[in-house]
């Protein structure tokens, strides 16, 4: 019976009628379900023992609650009949696992859409907030004439940061996770795919302490340059940045370790150095250059996913390198991909 009045009242709503008990009681009688439901007294009773409107959103939030644990119940019945079943990779068993329980997590606001009122609120308030951060909205770099011109890397943003091999790439994005992490508080995943995490480190204690990395190498620290080193490594104990090293890391699992690490520890940024050494193991006799593709097109989905940027090394072509003149680089010079400069919010070339 509620099914059906309910289903009156939507039918109602969606032909911008309006719904009280005699417009709803009309309706019930017009698709012959109006004695099924009690009839018109039995429609009146039901709004006399309806929950009060101050307490609607109380209502709502326990019909929230009781649709997420059916879910919860629903998925664990899957995986377990699956995980029985030896026919199943294990291994995709664990991203179902993980990606459903971060979906049930993730309650999605507004996925049935803004009303036009609800998004013009949303730009003025964009609008309001540029002018108060000064033009930066989003996560800061530590680097102010490029936040400037970004306004800041922006939640759901793809940004790829390319240049040939030896230009600094890693250096730069490790400056600014340091930043982000260890002087902003921002939680920050770095997926190095090039280099170990030990060597990550070093580079990054190096931009910490100011202290150049040839005495890393001689161990030629002083008194004093072993008190500054301690005192500066310190503020790096906070965990807030965690250096993954995989080797040729899937798309997979980088989105596996993502949403892993937003749901335990919460996250603001992915750094992937670097894109062209990623893979998406997808079956078939597809071309580097589609998979790649691929891969950027994944980066942007999980950027959009998680609402965190993603900030994507990448490496050029030798193009660039056997150009005449000023070798500027171009969107054409990425390698492996012509998807890359469609899939990316900002390319910046160093």
């Amino acid at each position: 019976a509620h099914q059906m009045i309910y289903n009156a009242i939507v039918d109602l709503n969606n032909n911008s009628q309006p719904i009280d008990i005699s417009t709803v009681v009309q309706k019930l009688k017009s698709k012959g379900e109006l004695e099924i439901v009690g009839g018109a007294y039995g429609v009146a009773q039901k709004t006399n023992s309806s929950a009060v409107y101050s307490k609607i959103e109380h209502h709502a939030m326990v019909i929230e609650e009781k649709k997420i644990a059916r879910d919860i119940i629903r998925i664990s019945s899957e995986l377990i009949t699956e995980a029985y079943d030896e026919t199943h990779d294990i291994f995709d068993l664990t991203e179902k696992m993980i990606t459903e329980a971060y979906n049930i997590s993730d309650v999605k606001k507004g996925s049935v859409g803004l009303t036009n009122n609800e998004l013009l609120r949303k730009v003025k308030q964009k609008i309001e907030n540029a002018k108060k951060m000064q033009g930066i909205t989003g996560l800061k770099s530590g680097l102010l004439k490029q936040d400037l011109a970004f306004g800041g890397y922006k939640a759901g943003n793809l940004y790829i940061k390319a240049a040939r091999p030896a230009m600094g790439k890693t250096g730069l994005a490790l400056s600014e996770a340091n930043y982000m992490a260890n002087i902003d508080d921002k939680k920050v995943l770095f997926f190095s795919i090039e280099m170990s995490e030990e060597q990550l480190m070093e580079r990054l204690t190096s931009i910490h302490t100011e202290i150049s990395l040839n005495k890393y190498a001689s161990g030629d620290f002083s008194a004093s340059d072993w008190k500054h080193y301690n005192n500066k490594t310190s503020e790096m104990m906070n965990d807030n940045l965690k250096i993954i090293d995989i080797p040729g890391i899937s798309l997979n699992k980088l989105r596996k370790i993502a949403k892993k690490h937003k749901l335990k520890y919460g996250l603001d940024c992915i750094m992937v150095d670097y894109l062209q050494l990623m893979t998406d193991h997808v079956k078939g006799n597809s071309s580097r250059e589609q998979e790649v593709s691929r891969i950027s097109v994944g980066l942007k989905g999980l950027a959009k996913e998680l609402k965190v940027p993603v900030i994507a090394l990448a490496q050029l072509s030798r193009a660039v390198e056997q150009r005449g003149g000023a070798k500027l680089p171009q969107l054409s010079d990425l390698r492996e991909s012509g998807s890359i400069e469609q899939d990316a919010d900002v390319v910046q070339f160093l």
